[in-house]
């Protein structure tokens, strides 16, 4: 879908100008304004060009004669490209300033809400101090940082804005925000269709780490279709008992329990008659076993249940509404404040001091191309998590198809990255550690939360107007 593609460059141009006219005078260095001017408009002039020579193909003659002011924007690119100089100039610098800086900026707010700052960072502060892991994500969950959007007394019911300060005074204090990974889909459906005793029992416990979650909703027969899912749960005395398969089950050795979907009704339509279980992966009749991968390790599972029996207190919800709280769960994610705040990762540059001797020029400057794009991807970042926390916006407007566009081409310069960082290393690269298990570990990366194929579909339709 190439015109998809060029969706894609348009709008991370257009995410670019933004972000560099948005930070043009809040820089708090003379390097960190260098780096924007030298590197941020990178992307923009170099996708101009290109954009506008597909826009040209799309259109065919009309495009390519006068016919079109199309060849104008052509032209107009080509020359401030030629004004602007070699490419390979600019991104050599762009590695040295960005070695130099590091990462850059915080998300300016306009409306951030008053003293949550000062209130939050000295108790970040204290945390700082506590050495034990574990301790201090106990100290975080019991004052609600550990996840500040739930609801009191599990969080501070921090709104959007106030999780982009939070992130940025957790990035100030050196501290990485707590993840319960599954349990940041799990939780908020627990809470907001579960029992009192459920949220008791689970919620807390999960936010100080006690409890580990895994999801068992792909199957083999269905894959990512949950409504063809063929895991049955036939109702006992006091409970259910549960029959099927599943797979991709990310640290299901590892996980204490799990959220399952299971067929409670085979005869109802395919969206209806599933429902929603808390499964202790420690039950009679759980069985996991690890799918070996390409880097070598075991993140994907199989799990096979077999008589696997769940308390009537383990069904969220009531028998049937598991597509309901099914799109829930995978709705349920917390503002993505990691892109937004450029805190996510490596630069690209930064892999650089991994490499022994002097770096050739030809690396400088393929390092510097790398960069721009993820600072590219940054901005856009930037630009829909402010449209996230733009008041009086309706859900529908706020996290549009501009996701889908950030996933596509985020993913595609991971891969480049990683396949760089390869070459980089030479002969080192060609045993199974460091930057070659990194490479063998991008698949995941690319097919998680939907392949490119799935993401161009939308771009297509929603940006494009395609048929579907």
């Amino acid at each position: 879908m190439p015109i998809a593609l060029t969706s894609d460059q348009a709008d991370l141009a257009a995410a670019v100008a933004g972000f560099t006219a948005r930070h043009a005078d809040i820089a708090a260095t003379r390097a960190a304004f260098d780096k924007i001017a030298s590197g941020e408009p990178q992307p923009s002039w170099q996708a101009a060009v290109g954009i506008a020579l597909d826009t040209i193909t799309v259109l065919g003659g009309i495009g390519y004669t006068w016919e079109h002011d199309v060849h104008l924007y052509w032209r107009r690119a080509m020359s401030l490209a030629a004004l602007l100089g070699p490419a390979g100039a600019w991104r050599k610098r762009l590695t040295s300033l960005s070695r130099a800086t590091g990462r850059h900026h915080d998300l300016p707010l306009v409306d951030e809400p008053a003293g949550l700052r000062a209130a939050v960072a000295p108790v970040l502060a204290e945390a700082a101090r506590i050495a034990d892991p574990g301790q201090r994500r106990r100290f975080l969950a019991t004052r609600g940082l550990a996840a500040p959007h739930y609801p009191h007394p599990h969080g501070i019911g921090a709104g959007p804005a106030a999780q982009v300060v939070i992130a940025q005074e957790f990035a100030r204090a050196g501290l990485a925000q707590p993840s319960t990974i599954v349990g940041e889909w799990a939780l908020p459906t627990i809470l907001a269709h579960g029992t009192p005793e459920q949220r008791e029992f689970f919620v807390a416990a999960t936010l100080r780490g006690d409890i580990t979650w895994c999801q068992l909703f792909s199957e083999p027969e269905a894959g990512s279709d949950l409504a063809s899912l063929r895991t049955r749960a036939e109702a006992a005395d006091g409970g259910w008992v549960i029959n099927g398969q599943k797979v991709w089950t990310s640290i299901a050795a590892q996980a204490d329990w799990a959220i399952c979907l299971a067929r409670t009704d085979p005869l109802a339509p395919k969206h209806q008659g599933i429902s929603y279980f808390l499964v202790d992966m420690r039950s009679p009749g759980v069985e996991v076993r690890p799918l070996r991968e390409a880097n070598g390790g075991y993140l994907f599972n199989e799990v096979f249940l077999t008589d696997v029996f769940v308390p009537d207190a383990r069904l969220v919800g009531a028998p049937g509404d598991g597509w309901r709280l099914a799109r829930a769960t995978l709705g349920n994610e917390r503002v993505n404040i990691s892109q937004g705040t450029g805190q996510r990762g490596r630069l690209p540059s930064a892999f650089l001091s991994d490499l022994p001797g002097p770096v050739p020029d030809e690396v400088l400057a393929e390092a510097g191309a790398l960069t721009a794009d993820a600072l590219a991807f940054a901005a856009m970042s930037q630009r829909l998590l402010l449209r996230q926390i733009t008041p009086g916006l309706p859900p529908a407007q706020r996290l549009g198809p501009e996701a889908s566009v950030l996933k596509v081409i985020s993913a595609d310069n991971v891969a480049r990255l990683r396949r760089a960082v390869l070459d980089w290393h030479g002969a080192a690269a060609a045993v199974l550690t460091g930057p070659s298990e990194d490479y063998l570990s991008v698949p995941p990366q690319l097919i998680g939360g939907g392949t490119a194929e799935i993401q161009l579909n939308v771009i297509g339709e929603q940006v494009l107007g395609l048929p579907r």
